[in-house]
């Protein structure tokens, strides 16, 4: 999918989702929201005004699907001049057996003048997994959005189309 998505500029733990799964005739659907916020980041600014900010964040966090409880990580990049900029990282859901969902993200982030609230959106493309997503493909979006500066809660709305091996 090459329209816009919005997704996670700054990334979180204690993280609440919502998720609905539903099943289609070569997959799944799998779609949820969250608040997240940022529970690690390695940062620099640069620039005499230091108007560019590079570096790392990472979000841990729960989410329930089916009934159980599935983890997730998702550890990200960013690269921003005044709060704009792209962002890029990987997403590893790991469900009760173990089995794994891992999804990379290809985002963009436009924020308002003084970077707090931004607007975020990102390509997700399944890279594989584990288990019951061995093999797995697909791809999907992010769109959500920051009413505060970089590493503060971010809303995120995500929906996944995920092609099962056979």
């Amino acid at each position: 999918m090459s329209t816009p998505r919005f997704a996670l500029a700054a990334l979180s733990a204690g993280a609440l989702f919502a998720l609905a799964a539903c099943n289609n005739d070569s997959g799944e659907e799998l779609t949820w929201s969250a608040e997240i916020t940022s529970v690690d980041q390695f940062l620099h600014q640069a620039n005499s005004d230091d108007s560019a900010l590079y570096g790392w964040n990472r979000i841990v966090g729960e989410t329930e699907i089916d009934g159980e409880t599935v983890e997730v990580e998702m550890l990200g990049t960013v690269d921003y001049v005044d709060g704009n900029g792209p962002f890029r990282g990987f997403i590893t859901l790991t469900f009760p057996g173990g089995d794994t969902l891992a999804l990379s993200q290809d985002g963009e982030a436009e924020a308002e003048p003084d970077t707090t609230r931004a607007d975020l959106s990102a390509d997700l493309d399944v890279i594989g997994g584990t288990g019951r997503y061995l093999d797995a493909t697909g791809d999907g979006q992010w769109e959500g959005f920051r009413d505060e500066a970089l590493g503060g809660e971010v809303h995120m709305d995500v929906t996944l189309d995920v092609e099962l091996l056979e």
